[in-house]
């Protein structure tokens, strides 16, 4: 069973942490970095840590480490962490620091309470497809809103929503890219037409 998974890039700061057993633990996570960067390249990449067996992998600036019990094979987790990579490879194509949310549904995709329970790429990426679809749907309509209409057809079924046009150009720049503040209060949805249901 795996324990924990930590991502840390090359000067020792913890990028992303999943911990599937117990609470999170820093002063442990410092002790399993360091040990983990005081191994040399003619060292095997797992050994054994307290209660934990500590398998790592280092790619490019970033250090795969996993705790896993006695009972979890080494090599087939060197291998997870290999395809683990290969699948960001495969979504991200470039820096994947600036999508920690779709680290995370992909990690989530891949492990359940511990176990891995799925490892075929096509298969873990097809939720993020969806996800990706939907968002360039929601983005088309907005492209073609007038500042005169007060509701959005998505291309979803049977779905509208009712919003104010200050709501409808805000959701525009963020999908754009163009991350502003909101001062105050954010609009309320209204006029929901029944069986209506909103977004996800």
């Amino acid at each position: 069973m795996i324990k924990f998974l930590l991502l840390v890039n090359k000067q020792g700061q913890v990028r992303v942490v999943r911990y599937y057993e117990g609470k999170r633990n820093r002063v442990q996570e410092n002790e399993v970095i360091k040990k983990c960067f005081t191994r040399t390249d003619k060292q095997c990449s797992f050994f054994d840590y307290r209660e934990y067996r500590l398998v790592y992998r280092k790619y490019a600036t970033l250090f795969f480490i996993v705790g896993v019990d006695d009972e979890e094979n080494e090599l087939a987790v060197l291998e997870f962490i290999h395809n683990i990579v290969e699948t960001f490879d495969k979504y991200f194509k470039k820096v994947i620091m600036y999508n920690l949310d779709r680290v995370h549904m992909i990690l989530d995709e891949m492990i359940l309470n511990g176990q891995i329970v799925e490892s075929n790429k096509t298969k873990i990426l097809a939720p993020l497809q969806v996800l990706l679809e939907s968002s360039d749907a929601v983005r088309t309509d907005f492209g073609k809103l007038d500042s005169n209409k007060r509701s959005i057809r998505c291309t979803q079924p049977a779905m509208t929503l009712h919003i104010g046009t200050t709501a409808i150009s805000h959701m525009y720049d963020l999908l754009n890219g163009k991350q502003q503040s909101i001062r105050g209060t954010p609009p309320s949805c209204c006029g929901r037409e029944p069986g209506v249901r909103p977004l996800p």
